[in-house]
């Protein structure tokens, strides 16, 4: 998969002029080169659409709290904030199916045993 460029200039570019969707939409193939990424790290039973709601809504976040006095790259503070994301959806899912696993285990010990 190849890695997108990300022009931290045409970025700032664009959320000087007050275009945070066009930033976002410019940040997109990042999202989608990091999915892709995971897709080879995670389980094949990962529900993929929402990990990548998950990495949206972050980098939502990322760009409507980039602060250009801070002296951070937005390229960094996005990488930062889709880390976060990946990690709270695996949390999450780890939750998810310690729980299912649980629920299936207690209901194999009340089902009564055929002779």
């Amino acid at each position: 998969m190849k890695q997108h460029y990300f022009d931290e200039e045409t970025a700032q570019n664009l959320l000087s002029q007050g275009k945070k969707t066009e930033c976002m939409a410019y940040a997109l193939p990042c999202v989608q080169h990091r999915l892709g990424l995971a897709h080879r790290r995670l389980p094949p039973q990962t529900h993929w659409d929402d990990l990548e709601s998950e990495y949206n809504l972050y980098l939502c976040q990322a760009i409507d709290r980039y602060d250009k006095s801070r002296d951070i790259k937005l390229f960094t503070l996005i990488q930062h904030y889709l880390t976060y994301a990946e990690r709270n959806f695996i949390r999450d899912e780890t939750k998810y199916i310690d729980k299912h696993m649980q629920l299936n285990e207690d209901s194999l010990l009340y089902y009564p045993e055929e002779d």
